[in-house]
């Protein structure tokens, strides 16, 4: 009977300790907690394999729009552009991040300055802010146009931002 015992017992704590390795190997994001405002969101992102599959995203954390755009363009693993010719009054020649503001115009990630010509680069964005920006105003790969009276999901606001994510 004690074999028994002790044999049940190693088998419960070998269930527990795989359990627990395998909740590691599916974990999200060690810093966006499920009570993160901007979870829900960072969560579907992360799942569709839009955002960097690294220990920590850093949400709240303040960049410049200059590191945004550099960030982006390293995500998707390309390089600044040598040949700049920027329409932006407020970015010094010799700006390090000049390659990859270059970049996302080339790539019209963004658009020539108009009137004003001023781009704020030392501008402070939060990650998630930045990336949510991006997806909504450019709407890369998704169709913000659709029905939300058909909505598959019932855990999902059909009305937010990350519901065309969903849809799709």
């Amino acid at each position: 009977m004690k074999n028994s015992h002790k044999l049940l017992s190693k088998f419960i704590a070998l269930f527990l300790l795989t359990s627990a390795i395998n909740l590691q190997a599916f974990a999200f994001y060690q810093d966006v907690p499920s009570t993160h405002p901007n979870y829900q969101a960072i969560n579907v992102l992360y799942t569709l394999d839009k955002l960097p599959k690294e220990d920590s995203f850093q949400p709240d954390k303040l960049i410049s729009k200059e590191e945004f755009y550099k960030l982006i363009i390293h995500y998707k693993g390309l390089k600044g552009n040598k040949n700049i010719a920027l329409p932006y009054s407020d970015i010094e020649e010799g700006n390090p991040y000049a390659p990859y503001i270059q970049k996302a115009l080339d790539l019209k990630l963004l658009k020539p300055g108009g009137k004003s010509n001023i781009f704020g680069p030392k501008q402070l964005v939060s990650r998630y802010t930045g990336l949510k920006s991006l997806l909504e105003h450019l709407g890369i790969g998704l169709e913000y146009f659709f029905s939300t009276e058909d909505f598959p999901f019932t855990d999902i606001n059909a009305n937010t931002f990350v519901a065309p994510v969903a849809y799709k």
